[in-house]
């Protein structure tokens, strides 16, 4: 097949296949099965009986190959014999040549070489239009350019040993993957999550994923991304958002019903009981090929009334993506740790060029502004919230601004960053947030092992799971954002001291009142 290249479709695009052929020839056989193959992916397909009647025929069919994604040329033994055929050919030839039209043809009983060269039967066909234009050059000279250039393009030659409706199928997954490889790549500001969304992509027998990370650090984008890629091999798909939040506010009964009556396309009522899934529901899923992806999962209970390990509820060729911040979570459903994807934060150049989008609205910061720039993508760290939040608060500000923006953030962070990781935070029992806040203040960077005696295994291991701690060579080390973030609460809660100044005007003061509130100082 060709390969892809850079694209400049019409600005309007209503399809993505632009079907040309011979009625005579294949409008009741190979076109009609091509075109029911292209309809069960889901690819919006033109064929020129759509158009309504007493339309114009010609100027309809221009405008619908301008506004199509790919054009499919079938060419036949008559093809060469319409006018019709032929004025269709040239238009979809120049939107290849202007608008990056890809064209893909397909050599249905005729040889290549005869539609390049016009000869054979094919050449024969064309030989009786050519002679009722043969006082109209120009035109048959545009015919044979078009004939030559489209027959010189790779495409699929039908084999006689090979059942048509397998080709059909084959020919359909071939658009469907150079329709949707680049459509959420090419989108405005997606930077640095190219790799990572192919190594889903390429997890296909995987039935259950997971995808797991810190607050802001882009899961959500890349599931989307992901799903903007695949959905159409899949019969239906639902992607529920916002599961924690649902469920807390509405219950998992509504979730369920939520959540099954998108994936069957209707509205189900009565689905009050949480342990069992009605038999009418399992059947209709395990017919289907689906695609589900739910969003922000804090709870084991909330996969169980979903029916995500339920076997016979979704078959092996469904997919389901989890997405959490909490490991253990997805450690109760997907099959291996190899099948749960940690999302990390962007590297230097992909952090800069997202920063720089979002305060400059171009792909590198201005001269003037390239140190200020750096050194607010360093504190950001990669994570793609905080660079989104910070660039756009920066943007159009003075290098004044930004140098007393970037002072100020290193001891009060964003309240829309804080918002995002305090989920986590929120997440937690008493005592682990009691030792989060104690690596946040005091431990962070020093060795596991010197602080076993303060800090409870169990609680460290939650912390790690809810990505707001790692262990590093054995140290316990935290995000910035995320050491911000609990210094503000413990700030806030005021019964932390671990700044020397605040030490010392605290001594200095001798008020009881606060000497009260204490309980931890660090004096190291």
């Amino acid at each position: 097949m060709a390969s892809t290249s850079s694209l400049a479709f019409s600005s309007k695009t209503t399809y993505d296949v632009f079907l040309s052929f011979r009625g005579i020839d294949t409008r009741h056989n190979f076109a009609s099965h091509l075109h029911a193959a292209l309809c069960r992916k889901n690819i919006t397909t033109f064929m020129d009986d759509v158009l309504e009647r007493g339309e114009g025929i010609s100027p309809a069919l221009m405008k619908a190959i301008e506004e199509s994604k790919i054009s499919v040329v079938i060419f036949s033994e008559n093809y060469a014999s319409s006018r019709w055929c032929l004025d269709e050919l040239v238009k979809i030839i120049d939107c290849k040549e202007r608008m990056g039209l890809r064209v893909f043809p397909i050599f249905y009983h005729v040889d290549p070489s005869d539609v390049r060269k016009q000869t054979g039967k094919f050449g024969e066909a064309f030989g009786k239009v050519k002679e009722k234009f043969k006082h109209n050059l120009d035109v048959v000279e545009k015919w044979s350019i078009a004939l030559t250039e489209a027959g010189n393009l790779s495409g699929w030659v039908p084999s006689i040993n090979r059942p048509e409706s397998q080709l059909c199928d084959e020919v359909a997954d071939k658009i469907l993957k150079k329709l949707y490889l680049r459509s959420y790549v090419e989108s405005k500001g997606l930077v640095g999550i190219d790799s990572l969304v192919e190594k889903l992509i390429e997890a296909k027998d995987v039935r259950i994923i997971g995808i797991w990370g810190m607050g802001g650090i882009g899961k959500t984008t890349i599931a989307e991304v992901l799903v903007s890629r695949i959905s159409n091999q899949f019969d239906s798909f639902c992607f529920l958002r916002n599961v924690r939040e649902k469920s807390e506010k509405y219950g998992l009964v509504d979730l369920r019903k939520s959540f099954f009556s998108e994936l069957l396309g209707i509205e189900i009522r009565n689905l009050e009981m949480l342990s069992v899934v009605p038999t009418f529901i399992k059947d209709s899923l395990n017919r289907k090929k689906v695609l589900a992806v739910l969003d922000d999962v804090n709870d084991p209970e909330q996969l169980e009334a979903l029916a995500v390990n339920d076997d016979d509820c979704f078959g092996s060729e469904s997919k389901i993506i989890l997405i959490s911040r909490d490991k253990q979570v997805l450690k109760q459903v997907v099959s291996s740790d190899k099948n749960i994807h940690e999302v990390k934060g962007l590297d230097c150049s992909d952090a800069l060029q997202l920063l720089s989008m979002k305060a400059f609205q171009q792909k590198h910061p201005p001269a003037e502004y390239i140190e200020l720039s750096e050194r607010v993508q360093t504190y950001c760290k990669g994570v793609p919230l905080a660079l989104k939040v910070l660039g756009s608060y920066l943007c159009k500000r003075t290098p004044e601004e930004w140098e007393s923006a970037s002072t100020k953030l290193k001891r009060f962070p964003d309240c829309k960053i804080t918002k995002v990781l305090k989920i986590s935070y929120n997440a937690l029992d008493r005592t682990e947030k009691s030792i989060f806040l104690d690596i946040a203040c005091f431990f962070k960077g020093y060795y596991k092992s010197w602080v076993k005696d303060l800090l409870d295994d169990w609680a460290i291991i939650r912390l790690m799971d809810q990505c707001l701690i790692t262990i590093v060579h054995g140290k316990l080390e935290m995000h910035d954002l995320i050491v911000e973030m609990g210094q503000d609460i413990a700030r806030r809660k005021g019964n932390r001291l671990w700044i020397s100044t605040d030490i010392c005007q605290m001594l200095a003061t001798n008020d009881n009142k606060v000497s009260k509130r204490i309980n931890s100082i660090k004096t190291l």
